[in-house]
């Protein structure tokens, strides 16, 4: 499933010109997430500065000398116990911010996470050939399938996974770390979750009855129900060419730019669909990563090379039902061994 950007998206480059002090100040904007290193800085605004001061006829060779001192001088501190760049004692996230601040590209894993009954999650770094269990409801009425606890669906939007049923909606950023973002409280429309989507910097949920929701950060929720006509339920939601689709019971498709003032686009359509390039009915698996899944009753799930006339095999036997299957890339970093659960990685061949 498409991968869509939001606030995260990085801003535009500054312009290479020479000229107006706005373009100094845009470039410095680019030097945030390492505001906590100032010979960064310092150095970078000096480098700007010696290519673009009063017209003195400064040769290019003499700008990258300057160029090359400053990068050199940008990797050490005055102060011993400041860390560099990458150093050991970064914290993951901070030295992630490092190398993307110095215009190292992240390394990148792909994911995939399944979902099921029961609050069940499972999740696959080997193309969906293996899965290993990172989550399961305790509740001792979680049983059986068609219950509160039901995963209907699962997404990967703006680096997140994100899946939701009539009790919680979990959003992680690697597949095994979860957050219930209801505060183990219930979903605010008071139905369960038939799909979470992210685009137009809202994230949206559609559900049971005829509900609908919306938010900024995927913690304070919006009931926007009432924008959405009728109460017949929705089964699943996506976001693909600048709107939300989500696909209802005996009405059809119904879209919206962010989750308020639904219109109906097709009467007569599936509800199960998918963005696949367009919005499609969905054709029985879910596609990502060069691969098919699908999950068989009771408890199988089932793979296949991403052709036409590809052999169907069971690959994992599931403690629960799965029903549906997210294609992610999360941060490299996230998988080694101490940041993952010792058995966690064990399982996963770390």
């Amino acid at each position: 499933m498409s991968r869509f950007g939001g606030p995260g998206i990085p801003p535009p480059h500054a312009p290479t010109g020479c000229g107006a002090r706005s373009d100094v100040f845009r470039f410095e904007g680019t030097l945030r997430g390492s505001l906590g290193k100032r010979p960064w800085s310092v150095l970078v605004l000096g480098a700007v500065l010696a290519a673009c001061g009063d017209d003195d006829g400064a040769s290019d060779a003499a700008i990258d000398a300057a160029s090359r001192d400053a990068g050199r001088d940008a990797t050490t501190s005055d102060d011993a116990s400041m860390p560099t760049d990458g150093g050991e004692d970064l914290p993951d996230a901070e030295r992630r911010d490092a190398g993307a601040d110095a215009g190292v590209p992240e390394a990148l894993r792909e994911v995939v996470v399944a979902a099921g009954s029961n609050h069940w999650r499972a999740l696959s770094i080997d193309g969906g050939r293996t899965f290993c269990d990172v989550g399961r409801a305790t509740e001792a009425d979680a049983t059986g399938f068609d219950n509160p606890y039901l995963l209907r669906t699962i997404s990967f939007y703006d680096g997140r996974f994100v899946t939701g049923s009539w009790r919680a909606i979990y959003v992680s950023t690697n597949g095994f770390e979860w957050t219930d973002v209801t505060g183990d409280g219930n979903p605010e429309f008071g139905q369960w979750v038939a799909g979470v989507a992210y685009g137009n910097e809202w994230w949206v949920a559609t559900g049971g009855y005829g509900t609908a929701m919306r938010s900024r950060d995927l913690t304070s929720w919006e009931n926007v129900s009432s924008e959405l006509p009728g109460n017949e339920a929705s089964r699943s939601l996506v976001f693909g060419d600048g709107v939300f689709v989500t696909g209802r019971d005996a009405v059809g498709w119904w879209s919206s730019t962010d989750g308020t003032a639904w219109t109906q686009i097709d009467p007569d359509n599936d509800p199960a669909l998918v963005f696949d390039g367009a919005v499609i009915e969905r054709p029985g698996y879910d596609r990502g990563h060069g691969i098919r899944l699908r999950g068989g009753w009771p408890n199988r799930i089932e793979r296949a090379e991403d052709r036409e006339g590809a052999t169907w095999e069971t690959v994992f036997t599931a403690p629960e039902n799965p029903t549906r299957f997210a294609f992610g890339e999360v941060p490299e970093a996230d998988f080694t061994r101490g940041r993952v659960p010792d058995a966690l990685a064990d399982c996963l061949g770390l």
